[in-house]
């Protein structure tokens, strides 16, 4: 496990994360932010100290000419280092938000030659100017240069973004973490229909087919939800992301699932079935699938690779940098008692997918369950499916009903 882990983190290295308009302009407000705040008081009280404003006659409380056109000078040259150094820190800071980073050498390497550029023209600034515009220009140019060690500082830490990388215990952590609990997708019977002739054995759906299953379910919760790819912020508002499909499965308490459980969709009869896997398994096969390890330029699919998790259903705190993490892991306090566990794939913009459905595979399912109390009907049909897939070409032929459901026993009671 640990070895296949390492050369998926390998692969996911090699990747870089898509870039973001919205990340990028963070990363260099941060640094100017931080570059005023790191640089501001440090240049100000080192050009105090220098230039002799502690011997100033008290008395007549008269600053002479020449002694604030020297801490003008000395403030020139100590703020543009500083500058960059304060810089550096807050584009880091951001860059490393979520699951990318960077490094933090050339993005150091950037703000400081940012700061050295910031110095150069300063410096011509001061041979340029005599003392009387010596001030008013200075503050003038600065508004020029200020974002040039921000922006040079971005550059560097962008030239090396990556995906971060578990390592160690953590790594092995979350392997356990991944291994120790099951997950469960359950179906109604017009879905094993479709599972089990492996016309479409996994499927993904977009926010907007959840939206229009409730706008066509008549409002309907337990039929989708109007509110897909949306979340509700901390601060009273709303924040949508819809540029991606998803899978949803529902985290389960034990290795299969408990009456309670299987009553979840039991209004709207999604409980004839359980697939049960583990997060692992399905990971695996979907990034198989959809080649997602690959070099972004070899791979056939439009996406990005697969991000899974447990649902949300808080308010949440959502900016610019982490719209696209947080959203699609995010739902009403309502639906919280299906405990929901989901699989995320982001696509390249400006497609727009509705639904990915895969025909054929069945690697991911680890067993499937039929609910120990469907009714009579559902009975009869779930064991026609059955045998119709015996007798078929795909991964279900030749098989006996102990080999495709873990129960099959309760279908001949």
């Amino acid at each position: 496990m640990s070895e296949s882990v390492n050369i998926e983190n390998k692969k996911q290295n090699r990747q870089k994360p898509p870039l973001s308009v919205g990340r990028i302009t963070g990363e260099i407000l941060a640094g100017t932010a931080t570059g005023l705040v790191v640089a501001l008081p440090l240049a100000c009280v080192t050009g105090f100290l220098l230039s002799g404003f502690l011997h100033v006659d008290e008395v007549s409380g008269f600053v002479a000419l020449g002694v604030l056109a020297k801490f003008a000078t000395i403030f020139a040259y100590v703020f543009p280092p500083l500058y960059g150094l304060g810089s550096t820190v807050g584009v880091y800071l951001v860059g490393t938000r979520g699951k990318q980073t960077g490094s933090f050498l050339l993005t150091l390497a950037g703000g400081f030659l940012g700061g050295l550029l910031m110095l150069l023209m300063f410096s011509i600034g001061i041979y340029l100017s005599d003392e009387l515009i010596l001030i008013v220009f200075l503050l003038f140019w600065s508004l020029l240069v200020l974002l040039i060690p921000p922006i040079l500082a971005t550059i560097g830490f962008n030239r090396t973004r990556r995906y971060k990388e578990l390592t160690g215990s953590l790594r092995e952590g979350s392997n356990r973490c991944m291994s120790e609990f099951k997950i469960a997708r359950f179906v109604g019977i017009e879905a094993c229909k479709s599972i089990f002739s492996e016309n479409s054995t996994f499927v993904l759906r977009s926010p907007e087919y959840y939206r229009r299953l409730y706008e066509t379910s008549e409002g309907e919760d337990t039929k989708g939800d109007r509110d897909e790819g949306c979340a509700e912020t901390v601060d009273g508002g709303t924040a949508e992301f819809t540029g991606f499909v998803v899978s949803c499965w529902t985290k389960l308490k034990g290795t299969e699932p408990t009456r309670d459980e299987w009553n979840i969709f039991k209004k709207n009869d999604q409980n004839v079935v359980a697939i049960v896997s583990t997060p692992s398994k399905v990971c695996e096969f979907l990034n198989k699938a959809l080649e997602t390890n690959k070099e972004r330029t070899k791979r056939r699919f439009p996406f990005f690779p697969v991000q899974h998790r447990e649902v949300n259903y808080e308010k949440v705190h959502v900016d610019h940098t982490n719209i696209s993490d947080v959203v699609p892991f995010t739902k009403r306090a309502q639906f919280s008692g299906e405990e929901e566990y989901r699989f995320i794939l982001i696509y390249v913009w400006p497609l727009l997918i509705d639904s990915f459905i895969l025909g054929g595979g069945i690697d991911y399912m680890e067993k499937c369950f039929a609910n120990p109390e469907m009714s009579k009907e559902d009975k009869e049909r779930l064991q026609l499916i059955l045998m119709n897939a015996r007798c078929g070409y795909g991964d279900f032929s030749d098989k006996n009903m102990g080999e495709i459901l873990a129960n099959a026993d309760i279908l001949f009671e």
